[in-house]
């Protein structure tokens, strides 16, 4: 915006929604990362299935997913460890949970 300039000029902002995921709309995904994980080289998995459920079961940022190293992963008490955020609410343990759909 100029100097000088009206600001009622513009349109309004809008926050766009929300969008949540169905359930069977989150298990095709994770379907469908699955296959591209077994059909990928043994060289090349990423694990785009864990990914995805670690994103949407576990309520991961990307970054903090990226950032996720082996220590932070405490297996018998089932929890990760999110040391590196940015804000002091970030850092936080995440709790694994079994899901099972069906």
């Amino acid at each position: 915006m100029k100097v000088g300039e009206r600001k009622d000029r513009y349109l309004p902002t809008v926050k766009p929604s929300r969008t949540w995921l169905e359930v069977d709309e989150l298990m095709a995904l994770l379907d469908a990362a699955g296959e591209l994980d077994a059909q990928a080289r043994r060289d090349r998995r990423i694990g785009r299935r864990a990914a995805l459920a670690a994103l949407a079961m576990a309520g991961f940022r990307v970054s903090e997913l990226g950032d996720l190293l082996c220590p932070r992963v405490d297996l018998a008490r089932a929890r990760f460890g999110v040391r590196d955020a940015k804000t002091e609410k970030g850092i936080r343990e995440v709790e694994m949970t079994l899901w099972t759909h069906g």
